[in-house]
């Protein structure tokens, strides 16, 4: 009777640690509750700056102003150029702008009660109306990924130019409606190659204002076009920006 009990409680004993190890490997495969999987590679989180302004002296530089000490400054934005995601902590935030070449505020840029969530992805693009006014657009990121061998894009028009139409030129399509400055389309997706686009005045098909060729879409990128310049005097053109990849 002796060793038959010992054997069972051995038994007992053995299953329990075998439960204990399976469990604690569980764990460690699921990772903290609320974590991403491992292979998961995510997408940027944070606020990208894009500037294509008038009449700076300078770069531009940015300052996130938050309550007590807590003031993040990114310096050294050129004209046409975004900078990348940057990390910033959630709160709320006055953003103020200055031209690097005398140090002083764009006090009509200044962004108030500004605020900055952990998941947000926003573009923050500055640039200048038809009338030359200097304007701020907020514009949100939504960064999914396109379907297998192909890319993702979107169409932002930030130029002195009339409401715009887009269409792919090999096949008419129209990608883009009637868009004014500070508007822009939703993503779409298009098999990953280079693509011509013409741009035209909205509503017509004729003499178009800008002809993109070969705009190179590589597979599982997503973009951001952004119309830049004026129509009026031939220096309209675009800036492509690469939002994350897949």
């Amino acid at each position: 009777m002796p060793r038959y009990s010992t054997t069972t409680s051995i038994f007992m004993l053995s299953t329990i640690a075998l439960l204990a190890l399976s469990l604690a490997a569980c764990g460690e495969d699921e990772g903290p509750a609320g974590d991403p999987p491992a292979d998961d590679p995510g997408k940027p989180v944070g606020i990208r700056l894009f500037q294509n302004l008038e009449g700076l002296s300078g770069d531009l530089n940015v300052v996130f102003r938050g309550q007590g000490d807590n003031n993040i400054a990114h310096d050294g934005i050129a004209a046409g150029q975004a900078t990348e995601y940057l990390a910033i902590p959630p709160g709320i935030y006055t953003v103020i702008f200055f031209d690097a070449g005398t140090n002083q505020p764009l006090a009509d840029l200044t962004i108030d009660a500004f605020n900055v969530e952990a998941t947000t992805t926003r573009t923050l693009i500055l640039s200048n109306d038809e009338r030359g006014q200097a304007r701020a657009h907020i514009i949100p990121d939504e960064l999914t990924a396109p379907p297998e061998n192909s890319a993702r894009l979107r169409f932002l028009n930030q130029a002195k130019a009339p409401g715009v139409d887009i269409y792919n030129k090999a096949d008419g399509i129209r990608h883009a409606t009637a868009i004014k400055y500070g508007q822009n389309t939703t993503y779409f997706d298009l098999p990953g190659a280079p693509y011509d686009f013409d741009v035209f005045a909205e509503n017509t098909v004729t003499d178009p204002l800008l002809t993109l060729n070969q705009l190179p879409l590589l597979p599982a990128h997503v973009y951001s076009v952004i119309l830049t310049g004026s129509a009026e005097d031939g220096t309209l053109s675009v800036v492509q920006l690469i939002d994350t990849t897949f």
